[in-house]
């Protein structure tokens, strides 16, 4: 009886071995094939949200998020809008200055302006819903703002 045992834990132990390579070799292909199917999003308090429109220049583009004002179990009283700035050359000019309409009404929101080599952000307020700005998040071929606003 003990050499039945013995040979079923060996056994157990020599099937086991592929299949924990197996788990860990084939995590990020499972963990993408579960996100596909059940149809998971990154939530836009993490990710900044969908992109609603980009605005090409030279040497660098303007990403607008849509804004976002997602809480637990509604919309919050106040909220965020994204703005990502992406250098296409690796570096960005030493000033953006850009009039934002992150709403998209057609007329302009706030105009923000960027010291790159700083990272000081200066904002100017043209429509209420505007609050403030957070602090600027700065990679080396992105620059990344959240401008917080209230809920309308």
């Amino acid at each position: 009886m003990k050499n039945i045992r013995m040979i079923m834990a060996y056994s157990w132990a020599v099937l086991a071995v592929p299949l924990i390579l197996a788990t860990f070799l084939g995590m990020p292909t499972w963990a993408r094939f579960l996100v596909d199917t059940t149809g998971l999003k990154v939530a836009p308090k993490f990710s900044g949200g969908e992109v609603i429109r980009t605005i090409e220049y030279q040497g660098y583009s303007t990403r607008i998020h849509e804004p976002s004002f997602d809480g637990l179990f509604g919309p919050c009283k106040q909220g965020f809008v994204q703005i990502d700035w992406k250098a296409n050359a690796g570096s960005f000019p030493e000033t953006i200055s850009e009039m934002i309409d992150y709403d998209q009404n057609g007329t302009v929101d706030f105009s923000v302006v960027i010291q790159t080599q700083t990272d000081q952000v200066t904002l100017k307020a043209l429509d209420s819903p505007v609050i403030a700005p957070e602090p600027l998040i700065s990679i080396p071929d992105m620059k990344i703002l959240r401008i917080r606003l209230r809920n309308p």
